[in-house]
């Protein structure tokens, strides 16, 4: 893992998708602060923002992409493949060139187009869900908000 860390480092989206996960844990650790917790599973039919939907479907791709290579102990695949535009493209449900090209482009466009500290409890909670999703699909290998 420390080798695949290394070449991680290298890559030129180390430093943006290192910028996201420590985003992503200051807002969950924030509200959790305050008492509120992510909702325990997505519920899709309180997504309202397009990039909510392509966010919850890339981290679906993702998370079992990047299962598949850890069981295979290849780390450094499972760090790229945020970043990889080739696993998401022909990925069944996305319409190009509405949809982000890479994971990395799903949370930038999705902190662009969602305001996840929002009144409604359930839609902020939904929210806080998809955010813990996405941490969790990278801890599979490493906490990067920590780099």
């Amino acid at each position: 893992r420390l080798r695949a860390l290394t070449e991680f480092s290298r890559l030129p989206e180390c430093a943006a998708l290192v910028a996201a996960n420590k985003r992503v844990a200051n807002i969950l650790r924030k509200q959790a602060e305050l008492g509120e917790s992510p909702a325990a599973n997505i519920d899709e039919l309180l997504i309202q923002v397009p990039s909510e939907r392509t966010m919850v479907l890339m981290l679906q791709i993702a998370r079992d992409r990047i299962n598949q290579a850890v069981r295979q102990h290849d780390y450094g695949e499972a760090l790229a493949i945020p970043s990889r535009v080739d696993l998401f493209q022909s990925a069944p449900g996305f319409f190009a060139p509405f949809d982000a090209p890479s994971l990395l482009a799903a949370i930038n466009d999705y902190f662009e187009q969602v305001m996840v500290v929002v009144d409604d409890s359930a839609i902020r909670r939904n929210r806080l869900a998809i955010l813990a999703e996405f941490q969790r699909v990278f801890a599979t290998v490493a906490d990067l908000s920590r780099l």
